[in-house]
């Protein structure tokens, strides 16, 4: 088993990057210990931890993403809260669960560790949005979440400083806490980034706010995303041009908590995107 080290970089460097994100991911496995929901989502955006370990820890990683989220749906009783519309979604994902085993089982070669990975990756999807609407809708606990995402852009953003002190250049495969070897969430995050801290303020950003905006560009000027710097600018501005004053009731807040999720996950998964 080979870690998975980027070629033309420092691996001392490289090592460095690891422990400094190790250390930040037992910090907040260790802050959010009592709440399975927040643990899940600590484990899911700190990939890039188990991916420097190598396809095989990767794969188990996955795998073990996928037996928390279970969990979580099971501790949380999720299945409890459903409407008529919501059984005919989880019908025709069982239908398409079937058909995706069907053909890994009989026209594919790869292990089941490999299996179970890739359909992790959809599964999971599907289970947190019913995770984010328990939590929102009937634990009330939308600001418990908000504030738990605006501290990941906060240290997304430590994680771009730090690089930036040991390589001292844009690197593209590294992008904060995420991944290792693909760009598409450098160019996504800053984005979802500005989303998330918008919400969580409800539109009225304070000094503090507006200097993590700066480290977003920061973050894509490390990972080399020129888009970035065209992109973030526009939807500042409609931002606050068209979405200023909107009062914010539970249904906006699942929408804009889940529509970013499945953004990272898709970018996640979908390095070339």
């Amino acid at each position: 088993m080979g870690f998975f080290i980027l070629g033309g970089l420092s691996i001392t460097g490289q090592i460095w990057m690891q422990i400094f994100v190790t250390i930040l991911l037992v910090y907040m496995l260790w802050k959010y210990r009592s709440d399975s929901l927040l643990v899940f989502l600590v484990m899911l955006f700190f990939s890039r931890v188990f991916i420097f370990m190598g396809k095989n820890v990767e794969n188990l990683y996955k795998v073990l993403l996928l037996l928390m989220c279970l969990y979580t749906c099971w501790e949380r009783k999720v299945w409890t809260r459903y409407t008529t519309k919501e059984l005919l979604y989880v019908l025709v994902f069982i239908i398409l669960s079937a058909s995706f085993f069907y053909s890994t089982v009989f026209y594919s070669r790869d292990s089941w560790t490999i299996i179970f990975s890739q359909y992790a990756r959809y599964l999971e999807i599907f289970l947190l949005w019913f995770l984010l609407k328990d939590a929102i809708f009937y634990r009330n606990e939308k600001d418990k979440i908000l504030q738990f995402l605006y501290e990941v852009v906060i240290l997304q953003i430590i994680i771009s400083i730090f690089k930036l002190v040991i390589f001292r250049h844009q690197i593209e495969g590294l992008v904060g806490s995420f991944t290792i070897g693909g760009g598409a969430v450098g160019t996504s995050f800053p984005i979802i980034g500005f989303y998330i801290i918008y919400v969580y303020r409800r539109g009225q950003l304070q000094k503090m706010d507006w200097w993590l905006i700066v480290g977003l560009f920061l973050f894509g000027w490390t990972t080399g995303k020129r888009a970035v710097w065209i992109i973030l600018p526009i939807i500042i501005m409609l931002f606050f041009s068209y979405v200023r004053g909107v009062r914010f009731n539970k249904y906006m807040i699942l929408g804009l908590l889940a529509f970013p999720t499945m953004i990272y996950i898709g970018a996640r998964w979908s390095p070339t995107l």
